[in-house]
């Protein structure tokens, strides 16, 4: 029973830093101000089990850091109205601040694809639609908690093949 409990505590971590990563405030993001270089679409392949996934993101190269900052813009298609849309936003004649999540790593390419928000002269520029990590970390939650229900309510410690358990009731001897 122990292994169902921890797999259920490892989905809701997992659930609630999803929600937590989206919900994350402006005020706790890092921010970059600086002056566009070049913008470029960076493409990665493969996820880390299957190797057939691609991911697409407009890489921002800046005057401040020494790494790229990029808009994830789509994953196994590229989407490029919104691409384009999102480039023309940005001139490399400009200064704009970026807030970049902490939560989201950095891929192998060394891109960090975290910008959630863009401002040019404090006028919001650019924002991410970033809703899908609160549903998805919301139904893994609940879907979780509905599966350790039914599975607690079906549990049976009679049927139950742990050695642990076994052990723990003095009846080791009888089970050998």
């Amino acid at each position: 029973m122990f292994k169902y409990y921890f797999v259920a505590f490892l989905a809701i971590l997992f659930g609630a830093y999803r929600i937590y990563r989206d919900a994350i405030g402006v005020n706790k993001m890092n921010k970059i101000v600086g002056k566009v270089l070049s913008t470029g679409l960076e493409t990665r392949y493969g996820s880390y089990r299957t190797g057939h996934t691609a991911y697409y993101t407009l890489a921002i190269t800046t005057n401040k850091v020494d790494y790229k900052i990029g808009i994830p813009i789509s994953e196994n298609y590229l989407d490029e109205p919104y691409y384009d849309s999102i480039r023309n936003l940005l001139d490399t004649s400009d200064i704009y601040t970026f807030y970049l999540n902490p939560l989201v790593i950095r891929d192998e390419n060394k891109i960090w694809g975290a910008i959630e928000e863009v401002k040019q002269n404090e006028k919001i520029i650019y924002q991410s639609k970033g809703d899908n990590g609160i549903i998805y970390g919301s139904i893994i939650i609940i879907v979780t908690l509905i599966t350790i229900i039914w599975i607690a309510a079906r549990y049976d410690p009679i049927k139950d093949s742990n050695f642990w358990t076994s052990f723990r009731n003095g009846s080791l001897r009888q089970n050998l």
